[in-house]
């Protein structure tokens, strides 16, 4: 992606000033350091520093990034994917993101194919996150202005999450609505659907709507009506367990497309794991 400074341009002004705002897919100043730093960004196909002085008649050029993908060592599958932006299920035990080498942010480069958009994304970037425990769907942006807008979205809760979970317990069916604040926040988990299941210790299946998304809401709000979820290493510590991992699956998705008018819903069956307990 090239860009010629226009002569209409007076004076001289630091390249890590002047590129802001003039490539998308470098939308903070941090990120513009490490494209120059790293070789990314040349003037007049040299490399320079972010002090050098930009003038009049300058070719500024933003290459590619050259990085190899690291490639998967668990099986996601692509649920949803545009130019935009894709849509994943994450297995359970697999990091969103951090500092780790293998969590998905990372894998997402190898999966999906690039954005051809103007405001693309050096790199798909997840707009929220699921625990490590927790499986299911996820999305992630592929350019800056789709990043931006969902966390709008996600912020005035125009992103509907369903979730299905198999808790400690036979439920009673008056249980609706769980509001009890999470490190003095507002928390909203509606449960949907109930049934009980015949397993050899009583548990049940629900199926939840998350309004807001606070850190272990669902995992925190099954263990304060006292039935935890089961399978739960640290909300559910000493209690049941099927000894195949927390049994909490983000099964739908349903917002507004950030770039087209239409609906995008999307789900998944429930996991293998769940069929023999139902």
């Amino acid at each position: 992606m090239k860009h010629i400074v226009p002569h209409k341009h007076e004076g001289m002004t630091r390249l890590k000033e002047y590129v802001t705002d003039i490539f998308p897919s470098l939308p903070t100043k941090s990120a513009i350091k490490k494209a120059i730093r790293k070789g990314r960004l040349t003037v007049n196909n040299i490399h320079v520093t972010s002090v050098h002085l930009v003038v009049a008649g300058d070719e500024i050029e933003l290459h590619p990034k050259v990085e190899n993908p690291i490639k998967p060592s668990v099986i996601i599958p692509i649920v949803y994917e545009d130019e935009y932006l894709a849509v994943v299920h994450k297995p359970g035990g697999l990091l969103s993101s951090g500092n780790a080498k293998s969590t998905l942010a990372n894998y997402l480069p190898s999966l999906l194919m690039e954005s051809s958009e103007t405001d693309a994304l050096e790199k798909p970037l997840l707009v929220h996150r699921l625990d490590r425990a927790t499986e299911g769907l996820i999305i992630a942006a592929k350019t800056s202005s789709v990043r931006v807008k969902f966390g709008k979205m996600l912020e005035a809760g125009e992103v509907s999450k369903v979730y299905a979970a198999i808790v400690q317990g036979h439920l009673s069916h008056d249980i609706k609505v769980i509001d009890e604040q999470i490190d003095e926040k507002n928390a909203i988990t509606h449960i949907t659907s109930i049934k009980h299941l015949e397993t050899k210790d009583p548990t049940s299946l629900l199926s939840i709507n998350l309004l807001t998304g606070r850190t272990h809401q669902i995992r925190k709000h099954m263990l304060s009506i006292g039935h935890p979820i089961v399978g739960d290493p640290i909300y559910n510590e000493g209690g049941l367990t099927f000894g195949r991992g927390l049994f909490l699956v983000a099964v739908e998705l349903s917002f507004d497309h950030p770039k087209q008018d239409r609906r995008v819903e999307l789900s998944i069956e429930l996991p293998k794991k769940y069929q023999k307990y139902l």
